[in-house]
């Protein structure tokens, strides 16, 4: 019998016999697909496309203690479905132990109607997102239902193979699936690999759940925000906020004498955070400066040098501004010298009480160069720099937006880990400003941004992307337990993973999850399978010899070109013949694309350019037709000088008809002085 402890040979899997064929239904009756987690379907059926992208064999893998997901899509039949309901069956391991129910958990995908944002999205409309509580659901004839199936692998589990179905009723119709769960024989570290630091507003929690602040109920709710949350590695930036009685319980004069200090409380709930994989703490301190605050940071310090938490512990005392910051971090520094000052600005000269510098994804990828001689000067690394996503849907950093492929929420995480950067923060959870669920534009003309949560009737809704960011905390781990071994395979698989960098990752999911593969079998004893998904990994991302169909003129790159000034064709010295071209204030580029008659079998465009001079900048692409500043689609590219890029932007066939891509247009965001980019190609593939 394999046990957790035996280290025992995992069972292999046999994907190719476990292909779903449950998607070829009778006629008249329901068809049902396994899809990836990644997937964020339309709820209609799915189109072929759409299916070569995520259809995945029935069979999940996780290692000791994780969880793992994927997804069915139930499509109804012209009359529709009526009390739709998935039943879970017994799992069983091949020697026979039988796991307990609960292990393997089935919840309906609810839908949120998105509105018309400002960066460029692939839909407006409805996208799948909150983890329902209902037991079952209606379905519309014709129309697709999402269900999530997750696994939590106990930690006594046996490693190998475990065997179960699922159950699909409505009234008149029942289907049944084979499941597997492949266990890897290995654990994840006890506490995430990165840090990270996510702002949960109690005011929110309290209004949607009908509490007044600090009761006894009003906590209680929030705890369990929090429980939530750590169990998907998502850490709250403050432990006490709003909870009122966790508070150090401090006594001070204005003069700054010290009356009285009670630290009972706030200490317990740090423990009790900590036992849950909390690793980071912002401290929710007071903003003036004066000397009872002084004295309230100097007490404050002295205790968390005392219990041995201060380097766990952080100030967030100004938002994206230098505004007082210079007082309030000189204050802190005083009082509390081992006390860390984050700032979410990039890092600038003039305040040397900042500590952590946690700028945005973007900017710290454009600026890199000035930000690491900025480190360098003051004795640090990367590591010592955190990073924040806000504001960047619609681009080539991945956001956490409703309204982006799944494989951004994933992938951020990984983004992160990859660049080098000590942790990552989001800015809100549940800045329900209105009502998430029938308005996911809880801030201005974003969907998504600043909720990754949702006011249930009895407590907290998780949602597709909290789930997605759990699984990218664990793809960070399982590259941190590669780079930890001195197997020359685990390097091997660590150079495939398909993150080179924020600005430059796959977003073909099937990628990602072949390398998570091919990560977990070498992490789990079984290298030979490890190597096949490397292969696999290598022959999906296929490189620059497969950029599809080309869109420049080799052999004139200026045809088609209208606007902008300094315009040449240039040849390389291996001969090829390059677009050089320089773009400023109100010098947009415009280039009329030829229209391929085979439009809708290409699914990204691909373009080559480099910031051949310039400062760091944020490139505009816009696709249109016609007049373009009337009608287009536009991506953001960040770009640093030198680099080039080759980079995939993804076509928006339900936005733009399809004969819509006439015209490409690139533009700097407010510039204050020209760039001269090199564009050596553009493809469709």
């Amino acid at each position: 019998m394999m046990t957790r402890k035996s280290g025992a040979r995992l069972a292999v899997l046999l994907l190719a016999a476990l292909a779903p064929a449950a998607g070829h239904a009778d006629a008249g009756a329901p068809a049902v697909h396994v899809l990836s987690c990644l997937a964020k379907p339309a709820p209609r059926p799915p189109s072929e496309s759409f299916l070569a992208q995520f259809e995945t064999p029935p069979a999940l893998h996780a290692a000791w203690g994780e969880a793992e997901a994927l997804q069915l899509l139930v499509v109804a039949p012209e009359e529709g479905l009526s009390d739709l309901r998935v039943r879970v069956g017994e799992f069983t391991h091949e020697s026979g132990d039988a796991w307990a129910p609960g292990a393997v958990t089935a919840a309906f995908v609810g839908f949120v109607e998105t509105r018309e944002p400002y960066y460029g999205t692939l839909r407006v409309g409805a996208w799948p997102d909150p983890i329902l509580p209902d037991s079952a659901v209606d379905v519309a004839g014709g129309r697709a239902q999402p269900v999530w199936v997750e696994v939590h692998v106990p930690l006594d589990a046996e490693a190998g193979r475990y065997t179960g179905r699922l159950d699909l009723s409505a009234a008149g119709w029942s289907f049944s699936l084979p499941l597997e769960v492949v266990v890897w024989g290995f654990d994840l570290p006890g506490r995430t690999t990165l840090p990270g630091s996510f702002l949960l507003w109690p005011k929110f929690v309290y209004q949607r759940h009908g509490l007044g602040p600090n009761t006894p109920d009003a906590d209680a709710m929030v705890r369990r925000y929090h429980e939530l949350m750590l169990a998907h590695h998502l850490q709250p930036t403050y432990s006490t906020m709003d909870l009122k009685s966790t508070r150090p319980d401090l006594r001070i004069n204005a003069a700054g004498t010290l009356r009285r200090a009670d630290f009972t409380a706030f200490d317990e709930q740090t423990e009790w955070l900590l036992a849950r994989g909390q690793t980071a703490f912002g401290l929710e301190g007071p903003r003036k400066v004066n000397a009872s605050n002084e004295t309230w940071y100097r007490v404050v310090g002295e205790h968390l040098a005392e219990r041995g938490w201060s380097g766990r512990f952080f100030t967030y005392l100004v938002d994206e501004s230098f505004e007082g910051v210079a007082e309030l971090t000189g204050m802190v520094r005083r009082a509390a010298p081992g006390l860390a000052n984050l700032i979410t600005r990039l890092p600038t000269e003039g305040y040397p009480a900042v500590d952590r510098w946690c700028p945005r994804l973007g900017d710290a990828v454009m600026y890199a160069d000035s930000v690491e001689a900025f480190l360098a000067r003051a004795g640090k690394g990367r590591a010592d720099l955190w990073v924040y996503t806000a504001g960047n849907a619609g681009s080539d950093v991945p956001a956490l937006h409703l309204d982006v492929p799944g494989i951004e929420a994933r992938v951020t995480p990984l983004a992160v880990w990859r660049e080098g950067f000590g942790g990552l923060l989001f800015w809100a959870v549940n800045h329900w400003t209105v009502d998430p669920w029938t308005d996911p534009m809880v801030y201005p003309r974003q969907n998504g941004n600043g909720s990754l949560l949702y006011p249930g009737a009895d407590g907290p809704v998780a949602s597709q992307r909290l789930k997605l960011l759990r699984d990218g905390f664990e793809d960070v781990d399982y590259a941190e337990l590669l780079r930890e071994s001195d197997d020359p395979l685990a390097a091997r698989v660590l150079a495939a993973l398909p993150v080179a960098s924020a600005v430059d990752w796959d977003r073909d999911a099937r990628v990602l999850m072949a390398w998570r593969l091919a990560a977990g079998y070498l992490l789990g004893g079984e290298p030979h399978l490890a190597r096949t998904y490397v292969d696999e990994l290598a022959a999906l991302r296929g490189g620059d010899v497969s950029r599809g169909r080309p869109l420049l003129d080799e052999s004139d790159p200026s045809k088609g070109w209208h606007g902008g000034r300094d315009v040449e064709v240039a040849v390389k010295p291996d001969g090829r013949r390059v677009l050089r071209v320089t773009l400023d204030e109100g010098k947009h580029k415009l280039w009329r694309l030829p229209q391929p008659r085979d439009w809708r079998t290409h699914r990204e465009l691909l373009l080559a350019v480099t910031l051949v001079d310039g400062d760091p900048v944020r490139l505009g692409l816009k696709l249109g037709s016609g007049v373009i500043r009337r009608q287009g689609w536009t991506w953001e590219l960040h770009m640093a000088p030198g680099a080039r890029r080759l980079v995939s932007v993804p076509i928006p066939h339900e936005r733009l008809g399809t004969g819509a891509l006439t015209e490409l247009s690139l533009f700097v965001w407010e510039p204050e002085s020209p760039r001269r980019f090199e564009i050596e190609g553009i493809w469709l593939r």
